[in-house]
Order: C-alpha cells, then structure tokens, then sequence
C-alpha cells in the first residue's frame, strides 16, 4: 500500500475515533445499520448460492438456506429502526 494512503486512512481512523468518543448513541445507531445491512447482503448471497448451478446437494442446500435465515433473523432482531 502507497505510504500516502496509509496516511490518509490513519487520519480518517483518528477522527473516527474522535466522533465515536463525542457522540457515542450515534456510532451506536450507525455500527447497527451497518451490520444489519451486511447481514442482509450476506444473506441474499447465501441464499443465491443455495441454489446457484452446483450440482443439487439436499445437505448442503438445507445447511445454506438454514445459515442463510438465521443471518436474516439476527438482523431483524430488536427494533426495525435502532435507535428509537
């Protein structure tokens, strides 16, 4: 990685750091979002891959699916709007 970038990821980190500590229910609301949207993706993906081309497989298939819900149930866990 180019010396600069580190750089300019170092001071974004810093004043990551300096809001988290200034306002604290904000990162809080933020960090939820950002899993919860990842945890959606995620779990569309797995499903996709579920029941992609490979050849059928019923375990695997069942494993995925199964993983792939209980991600969607964690992200929906809780309030539908964090931080209400």
């Amino acid at each position: 990685m180019d010396r600069n970038w580190l750089v300019v990821i170092g001071v974004i980190a810093v004043v990551a750091a300096f809001l988290a500590i200034a306002s604290p229910g904000l990162t809080a609301v933020t960090l939820t979002w950002i899993l919860g949207i990842w945890l959606i993706v995620r779990g569309v993906f797995e499903v996709a891959a579920a029941f992609g081309n490979r050849p059928p497989r019923q375990v695997g298939r069942v494993r995925s699916t199964a993983s792939a819900i209980s991600r969607w149930k964690a992200c929906t866990v809780g309030d539908s709007w964090p931080g209400r």
